[in-house]
């Protein structure tokens, strides 16, 4: 990730190339946050199935045992080739007006105890779902990792 003290641009992908297999695989299963959320993760597993990487064509994707149709963000640093995953975000529409974010996994560097804390990938993923979500007409509440908690899409607040 590049360093300054200004807030780095984040830029979004819904597809992630196949170079990026092995950096999805440390942020996403090797985390060594995750054990600070073992039992909330373990439940999502529950309710969701287990997430598998998939490789479909030049991408690498996730597949799920118990749901099949769902998006996902990709977090990078940057728009060329040489760009850092920075974290991915799963989520789906678990009733007709809410979207279900399922997992959400963030570079260790990125995360609240990381170098790059103070880029809030984690929250910036979460607001971007949210931006997504407006635009959904039908969509009016959405749902955090790990919780039942709901939150309207029109709530004024800023998490970075």
């Amino acid at each position: 990730m590049k360093s300054n003290r200004s807030m780095q641009s984040i830029y979004f992908k819904s597809k992630l190339s196949l170079k990026y297999k092995s950096e999805l695989e440390r942020i996403f299963y090797f985390n060594i946050n995750q054990k600070n959320h073992l039992k909330k993760i373990d439940e999502a597993v529950e309710v969701f199935g287990i997430p598998r990487l998939i490789l479909n064509g030049n991408y690498v994707s996730f597949t799920f045992d118990k749901v099949n149709s769902f998006q996902v963000l990709y977090a990078l640093d940057d728009e060329d080739e040489d760009a850092h995953l920075l974290g991915v975000i799963i989520f789906y529409s678990d009733l007709p007006t809410n979207i279900k974010i399922m997992h959400i996994a963030v570079d260790e560097n990125c995360s609240s105890r990381g170098e790059f804390k103070e880029e809030t990938i984690a929250a910036r993923l979460i607001d971007e779902v949210r931006k997504i979500s407006l635009a959904l007409k039908s969509i009016k509440t959405f749902t955090l990792p790990y919780t039942s908690f709901k939150i309207s899409l029109r709530t004024n607040f800023s998490f970075y």
